[in-house]
């Protein structure tokens, strides 16, 4: 799924955060789609988390990376 180097890869992500109820109960875990340049390669993966809140970290692996065009939108 991946463009060769140098060119720009585009990511979509989708998370959708666990929900609870009025008591703080799990009623259904995270659910996470993830694109690779319109390719799915994680679809509605769910994912057993308790987080109310999330962090988006970028990460490099040794080659030099650019980022452009990030967006982050709530449903």
């Amino acid at each position: 799924a991946a463009a060769p180097p140098l060119q720009w890869q585009t990511y979509d992500v989708d998370l959708t955060m666990p929900r609870f109820d009025a008591n703080g109960i799990k009623l259904s875990n995270a659910i996470l789609t993830v694109r690779l340049n319109g390719i799915i390669i994680h679809n509605h993966l769910e994912i057993d988390s308790n987080a109310k809140k999330v962090s988006i970290g970028l990460q490099d692996h040794i080659n030099r990376l650019q980022y452009r065009n990030i967006w982050v939108l709530e449903k």
